[in-house]
Formats: structure tokens, C-alpha cells, sequence
């Protein structure tokens, strides 16, 4: 079992075909499978080994994803670490993982160096592309190129650690979200059965790579054979201008991605008609916002549920389905949702309370946290933080963050509905709605 099954089920299906498009360059999928055989090949020679944690640092870009296939390869397992973080919380990472090294691109050269005085274990930068003269940096795409391609993958047992990926929280550091390469395979191929991207149609790679949701839709291209136009990063008119040229029928979306496509004022300079579906997940998808895109782009937009803690996704749509307004679909198969109450006593349909995981998806826990990871998975259920509801039909439907309540005079109020309201006003692009501390009721209400 190895989650680098994924890329290479998808060029034993599909064969050659343009993979990846990124600036002017083609990728081809057996370029590219190539490409990251010989750089687990080179990582293998730096001293990679099985069990090991790899940092990656970078903008999307397709050597990112061949640096993926190449760690998996060898039995070790990937840290995609977001490459706007500071030297600080780089450190954190470099050393709470143990990394031998990190690989990295040479704007980030300078920042890498910077945190590894803090990770003493991080021995070697290795760089996809000049080091600009950085101490203990080097370039290896000479020994890329020089590389014999590794045949083969480890044969990894499925509890095994294949992806480490830290989230920031609100408050200390980052935790290390331990999925293993069975969650990966599990997840991923279920999602794909869904069918939101469609086989060998054109799409839009613009989710970070660092992001579980990136790389699972990552995956899904290969199992599906999509020719992906990879952005480094999200800009509304580059969007656009790739839809209208590539004819873009299907594409992975953040809520926010979606609103600033809605308020770009030269969205009709650009031939969208191709466009299908959309997927959206990674944040609550304001029922206005999905209305709003759906009249815009003549489209269908298919929400989903999930958390890094679950590889990502929990509940969905499969292509088919039509989308009741405010839920978040239904449990993925081999999933079960439930809703509890604080003291984990599970509740009826139509009472809200936390909203509760089970399935072969769930983490491992987190690195170097058992206290955490107890708490998270308590009662055999991972606890997921968010507060949701199923309806009469099974749906289930998202309201807040526990957190997020805003307890004014005593009375539960969710800042979802609030916001959700505003969303309405044709003046409003964004909003959030927050408490604030107030003498009297405790709480007060600030959008």
C-alpha cells in the first residue's frame, strides 16, 4: 500500500496525455511520472528513508506535485509546509518533525536557512533551482537531470504515516495532522467516485498544495486523467482568462475564490459557457454566494464538508445529486456522521449539536500530541469542533464553529445566520460576524 498508487493507476488508465500546464511548459503525465522518479532517486542518495518526514516549501507549481510521488515512492512521508509562513513557523515544523531536510524553491531560500538556526536535525536545503551562494544549500536539478529513475514503491503497511500536515490554530503552534497512507488511498478514490471532476476534461489547480484540499484534488486528477492548468497562486482575471482558453468544464474552489469571481467587474470579457460544476469545500459555502455564482456562470456549484483530520472530506454531493440549500450534502460511503452533545451522547435528527467522524479516513492523531489526539478522538469519534444537524432527509447541515458562538445575555447566537443575511445585500462583497466583549451582556455583536 503506498498513496503514490494513485498517480500511477491514473497513467496506467489514461497513458500520455498533456498533464499539467504550467506558464508556457506542457507537462506530459509520463514526463512528469518520470520526473519524479528520478527525484526520489536524488532524495534516496541525500539520505531519505522510510518513516521519514520530508518538508516541502514551495508555490504551486508541477514540481511540487512530482516531489510528492517521489517522498511516498520511497516510503517516507510528505510535510507541505505553506510557503507565506515566517521563518518562525517554519522552525516549528522543521523541528517538531524531525526533518533531515527540506526541499524548496530559490525564493525561499534565504527564509529556509533563517529557520533552520532554529532545527539544528534539518542538515540540507535542497533547492529546485539556484541557491543565490546560500550556505549548506544546493541546487539538484543537475542530479534531477543525471538521475535514473526509481522503478517501483515502497510497500508501505496501511497505519503508516504518508502525510504530516500542520494547521494553524488561533493559538500556539501549529499541530501535525498524522494521515496515513490508507486514509490518503480511502479518501481520495471515494471522492473521485463522485464524480465532480469528469475523465479527461480540463480543470484549474489554483488550491494550495499544502492544503489537504489541494492535494486531494491533486489526486483526483491523476484517477481521473484531467489535464490541470496549475496557478501559483489565485488571481480572478488568470481564472478567467484559463477557463476561456483552455475551455475549463470543472474546477476546485474556496468559498472566497468564488466571491471574488462574482464581484470581478470584467468577468463577461470572458467566454465561461464551458463551465459545468464547481466544487467548493475548506470553509461554509454562504447559500447566496452558490446562488449568486450559479445565475452568474450558468453553472452548478457542489458543496462538501471535511476537516484535515478526515483527508480531507466527511460529506458531499456526487455529481448527480441536486443541492438542498444550506446542507452540506450527506456522509461519504464508508463514513458515519453523528451529532453530539458535550457529554457525547448522540442527538436526533434536527437538533443541532458537534458534528462527529468515524471511518477509515480519520487521522492517525496528532505528532508528538497524545494529549490532544485523546481529546480529538474521544469515544472512538473524532470530534471535529463544528456544530451541524441532519435534517429529515439525511442532509447534513453546518451551522458554526463551537467556538465561533457568540454568547450574548446568556442566549446562544450564530454569527453564521448573521452573516448569511448580509450576504444578501448586494453591497456586500465579504463579511464576518464576530462577539465582542461587552459590560453588560457579556457579548456583543460586530460584523
Amino acid at each position: 500500500m503506498n498513496a503514490a498508487e494513485l498517480a500511477r493507476e491514473g497513467l496506467e488508465k489514461y497513458g500520455d496525455y498533456p498533464a499539467f500546464y504550467f506558464g508556457d511548459r506542457v507537462w506530459s503525465s509520463r514526463e512528469h511520472a518520470d520526473y519524479g522518479a528520478r527525484i526520489a532517486t536524488v532524495l534516496r542518495a541525500a539520505g531519505v528513508q522510510r518513516g521519514d518526514r520530508v518538508p516541502v516549501i514551495m508555490p504551486n507549481c508541477p514540481e511540487v506535485l512530482a516531489v510528492f510521488q517521489a517522498v511516498w515512492k520511497l516510503g517516507a512521508a510528505i510535510v507541505p509546509v505553506t510557503p507565506q509562513w515566517g521563518a518562525k513557523e517554519i522552525a516549528h515544523v522543521l523541528d517538531h518533525s524531525d526533518a533531515k531536510l527540506v526541499v524548496t524553491s530559490p525564493e525561499l531560500v534565504a527564509r529556509m536557512n533563517e529557520a533552520r538556526q532554529s532545527a539544528p536535525r534539518c542538515a540540507q536545503v535542497l533547492v529546485l533551482g539556484p541557491t543565490g551562494g546560500a550556505p549548506d544549500a544546493r541546487d539538484i536539478t543537475p542530479e534531477i537531470a543525471a538521475a535514473v529513475p526509481l522503478e517501483g514503491m515502497v510497500d508501505c503497511a496501511e497505519d503508516e504515516l504518508a502525510f504530516l500536515l500542520y494547521t494553524s490554530g488561533t493559538t500556539g503552534h501549529p499541530k501535525g495532522v498524522m494521515l496515513s497512507h490508507k486514509n490518503v488511498l480511502v479518501n481520495h478514490r471515494t471522492v473521485t467516485s463522485m464524480g465532480r471532476l469528469r475523465e479527461r476534461s480540463q480543470t484549474v489547480l489554483m488550491l494550495p498544495l499544502s492544503h489537504s484540499f489541494g492535494v486531494l484534488m491533486m489526486n483526483v486528477c491523476y484517477l481521473t486523467g484531467c489535464s490541470a492548468t496549475i496557478l501559483p497562486r489565485f488571481d480572478a482575471r488568470q481564472v478567467l482568462e484559463t477557463i476561456h482558453t483552455r475551455r475549463v468544464t470543472r474546477f476546485p474552489a474556496v468559498p472566497t475564490m468564488l466571491v471574488h469571481l462574482v464581484n470581478f467587474s470584467e468577468r463577461e470579457k470572458y467566454d465561461t459557457t464551458c463551465l459545468e460544476s464547481i466544487n467548493s469545500g475548506a470553509a461554509i459555502l454562504p447559500n447566496e454566494v452558490r446562488v449568486q455564482f450559479e445565475r452568474l456562470y450558468q453553472c452548478k456549484v457542489l458543496d462538501g464538508y471535511g476537516l484535515s483530520e478526515c483527508a480531507p472530506t466527511a460529506s458531499g454531493y456526487f455529481q448527480h445529486e441536486t443541492v438542498r440549500p444550506g446542507s452540506i450534502g450527506r456522509p461519504l460511503p464508508g463514513v458515519s456522521i453523528s451529532i453530539q452533545d458535550a457529554a457525547g451522547t448522540m442527538l436526533p435528527q434536527g437538533e443541532a449539536g458537534e458534528i462527529c467522524i468515524q471511518g477509515p479516513n480519520v487521522m492517525l492523531g496528532y505528532w508528538k500530541d497524545p494529549e490532544t489526539t485523546r481529546e480529538t478522538l474521544r469515544g472512538g469519534w473524532l470530534h471535529s469542533g463544528d456544530i451541524g444537524f441532519f435534517d429529515a432527509d439525511g442532509f447534513l447541515h453546518l451551522t458554526d464553529r463551537i467556538k465561533d458562538l457568540i454568547i450574548k445575555g446568556g442566549e446562544n447566537i450564530s454569527p453564521r445566520e448573521i452573516e448569511d443575511a448580509l450576504y444578501a445585500h448586494p453591497a456586500v462583497a465579504e463579511n464576518v460576524v464576530v462577539g465582542v466583549p461587552d459590560p453588560v451582556y457579556g457579548e456583543n455583536i460586530v460584523a
